[in-house]
């Protein structure tokens, strides 16, 4: 498929909302990753066809009874988006100069877990600024989804989901933080961890 010159590759995904999940084919310019899409500007929905809609959830497969509908096309508002699986991560080169941070990214009742690239050096405070309000879309690799538990400490929640990445929407996430190490290591990931 063609769109404005670009050629456009369909790409399984499952979009997160609030209001539901949707599984369905992803369109992609080639050469573009999943978080450069969402953050253009010229289109505020994120298209997405051949899609079967179930309730709101974040578990794998959908339970039996989430099914709401099936529709050839869906038009879903970027802004309403939290979270994507699927598509495509951004190139190795963007990553230059780049350090990974283990960061979590909390919503209403589970996490996502993974990391994320930026400057060596840089708070992640800081960097949540720089992006917040032009590119809130953020690729997290090595990404986990966990369920949280009272008295239970963030590294013993249950691990529900594996992907090689997602791509959050920062700006929809209950809240961002990195990951404390234990006394006598940084913030900073050592070489080969998760």
């Amino acid at each position: 498929m063609v769109n404005n010159g670009r050629r456009v590759i369909p790409m399984e995904g499952r979009v997160y909302t609030n209001e539901f999940r949707l599984y369905g084919l992803l369109h992609l310019p080639e050469f573009v990753g999943t978080a450069r899409l969402l953050n253009l500007t010229d289109r505020p929905y994120l298209p997405v066809t051949r899609c079967m809609v179930y309730d709101a959830g974040f578990r794998h497969p959908p339970e039996s009874d989430a099914m709401q509908y099936e529709t050839d096309f869906a038009a879903v508002p970027k802004d309403h988006i939290l979270w994507v699986m699927g598509g495509r991560p951004e190139e190795p080169s963007e990553h230059v100069r780049r350090e990974a941070r283990l960061v979590y990214v909390m919503y209403d009742n589970y996490v996502l877990t993974g990391r994320l690239y930026i400057m060596p050096d840089q708070r992640v405070s800081d960097y949540l600024h720089t992006v917040f309000t032009d590119r809130p879309f953020q690729d997290l690799y090595g990404a986990r989804v966990l369920l949280p538990r009272k008295d239970v400490p963030l590294e013993e929640f249950e691990v529900l989901q594996y992907h090689e990445f997602v791509t959050v929407n920062l700006k929809q996430a209950g809240g961002v933080f990195d990951v404390r190490r234990e006394e006598g290591k940084g913030f900073r990931l050592d070489e080969g961890e998760i």
